[in-house]
């Protein structure tokens, strides 16, 4: 059994976005459901791309104090096996929130993951993909700045490796992202 399949039997069908094929593209059509009209497409996505709604998660607040924001969670986990990747989305409309927010969101969602390698390793029998594939942080805004009158997706990279949840790639976009820029 894939780990994607196992991933699939683990978690309940109300955690997982679906994906839709169009002219032999894989795409998925995410919203933040506390924002109206905040909607964005990814495109190109893998076929054995899952889309976790992570926020969906119960969050661990009958243990934790959540003094450090342990409780929280970003938007969406997108594993895919073909790749190798794991990728933490945080999805915000308009000014994109604070960073220190948005880090603790990120962490949250890094556990959680690490969580279903966890139970995939001792529940399943399958690899711990958390230990093996490659974490990716995502900070994605959805309404691009405006300078002058030219409005254009602008794609923000450091100096480092997005692979840590205290410096995420920071996407603004419009209506739509491929995948590709969400990993690279």
């Amino acid at each position: 059994m894939s780990i994607t399949q196992a991933i699939q039997q683990m978690l309940k069908p109300t955690l997982f976005e679906p994906k839709t094929k169009i002219f032999n593209e894989w795409t998925a059509h995410l919203s933040e459901p506390k924002q109206l009209n905040c909607k964005v497409k990814i495109t190109g996505l893998t076929n054995d791309c899952l889309i976790i709604r992570s926020d969906a998660c119960c969050p661990p607040s009958h243990m934790f104090q959540s003094k450090k924001g342990e409780c929280r969670r970003a938007d969406f986990l997108f594993i895919s096996e073909t790749l190798k990747k794991i990728v933490v989305v945080e999805f915000k409309c308009g000014s994109g929130g604070t960073k220190s927010s948005v880090i603790q969101q990120l962490k949250g969602s890094l556990c959680l993951s690490h969580l279903f390698g966890q139970v995939s390793f001792w529940f399943w029998n399958e690899p711990n993909f958390a230990n093996t594939f490659e974490f990716q942080f995502v900070w994605l805004i959805k309404g691009v700045r405006k300078r002058g009158t030219n409005v254009q997706r602008k794609i923000r990279k450091s100096f480092l490796a997005n692979n840590n949840p205290n410096n995420p790639l920071k996407i603004y976009c419009g209506k739509s992202v491929t995948f590709k820029e969400l990993i690279s």
